[in-house]
């Protein structure tokens, strides 16, 4: 007779089956969730954030992420090839053809002509490469580039800009991609590079020439741009657009981002040629080689300093609190492209 207290005996054992066969469903779907949990994609760490972590080839690191870092921190990389230019043929066209679609089109666009996906993102816009207008040459105002200067731009790529250095590329890729950016303007079919400006021998700084060129700097057009103390601020410049009519910016020549170099002879070299495609206009016209050197050694006394490395490195005593955004950009387009561990 069953116990009119409580769950009979069978009842009871009964219960005892269905919490098991609870608890052990439960075990079993919070194992699930524990191995699910354990398997779930793990948030993807920033490339560059990491890069930025470690230390630079200014800091001791080493390889190619440790030169990249230097890079974003404001050093300069060396850009002289170690061969002899190769013949830039249809084989090597084709080549940097492949090699364009991988590493340029996302600022540059398929088609050459600075309109890729991240172009809109960027505070300084890509290059039209279909126009055949250059900033960086070492040949005379409105002249095409030679294939060293070409060369030398894909390598070191170009402070306060997204357009990173590609020296990890093999020089042949770096050629190939100068054969192949030269197909993309029909500039480069109809007229030809005239030989490089002559720079000469740069001459002694001294103190009073210095000082002599921070007078041409006021009296020459220099800060009604870049400002009094060169820091970009002049009445001038909040207006000025480039060619294609993006607009442009100043550079601050305190912060040392210096599109082709900070040392004098680049200064002298961008007062010589100018910066086709800018209303940076080229001086030669305007002032003689004295006082341009005069003027390009004050520009440099302005930038912070820099140590020269073996191997053609220069460091920048100081870093900057804060990475320029557009060399961010240009940053994370390299990692894309390199192996993990290169």
């Amino acid at each position: 007779m069953a116990n009119a207290d409580g769950p009979s005996t069978a009842n009871r054992v009964l219960l005892s089956i269905e919490w098991a066969t609870i608890s052990a469903g439960i075990v079993a779907t919070i194992a699930v969730f524990v191995q699910s949990y354990a398997r779930r994609p793990k948030p993807e760490v920033d490339a560059a954030a990491a890069v930025l972590a470690a230390k630079s080839s200014c800091e001791g690191g080493t390889g190619t992420r440790a030169s990249l870092h230097a890079w974003v921190d404001g050093a300069e990389l060396p850009a002289e090839p170690t061969a002899p230019e190769p013949t830039l043929d249809d084989a090597l066209r084709a080549r940097g053809a492949q090699l364009f679609a991988t590493t340029c089109f996302n600022c540059h666009g398929v088609h050459g002509d600075g309109k890729g996906p991240l172009a809109a993102t960027l505070e300084l816009r890509p290059a039209d490469l279909t126009v055949g207008t250059y900033a960086l040459r070492t040949t005379e105002h409105e002249a095409l580039p030679t294939d060293i200067d070409l060369f030398r731009t894909i390598t070191r790529g170009i402070h306060g800009t997204a357009m990173p250095p590609w020296f990890a590329l093999p020089e042949r890729d770096r050629w190939a991609l100068v054969a192949y950016v030269k197909s993309l303007s029909k500039a480069f079919t109809e007229d030809e590079a005239p030989p490089p400006v002559d720079i000469g021998q740069p001459p002694q700084t001294t103190p009073a020439r210095i000082e002599h060129g921070r007078q041409l700097f006021a009296t020459s057009g220099c800060a009604s741009c870049h400002g009094a103390e060169g820091r970009g601020d002049g009445p001038a410049g909040t207006s000025l657009t480039t060619a294609t009519g993006w607009p442009l910016k100043p550079r601050d020549f305190t912060k040392g981002r210096f599109h082709r170099g900070s040392r004098t002879v680049d200064i002298y070299t961008s007062l010589v040629t100018g910066f086709d495609g800018t209303p940076m206009a080229s001086f030669v016209k305007v002032l003689g080689p004295d006082d341009l050197w005069d003027l390009a050694m004050f520009v440099h006394e302005l930038a912070p300093a820099v140590v020269d490395q073996p191997g053609g490195l220069r460091c920048r005593k100081s870093t900057p609190a804060t990475p320029n955004a557009d060399e961010l950009v240009g940053l994370r387009t390299v990692l894309r492209t390199l192996p993990p561990t290169h």
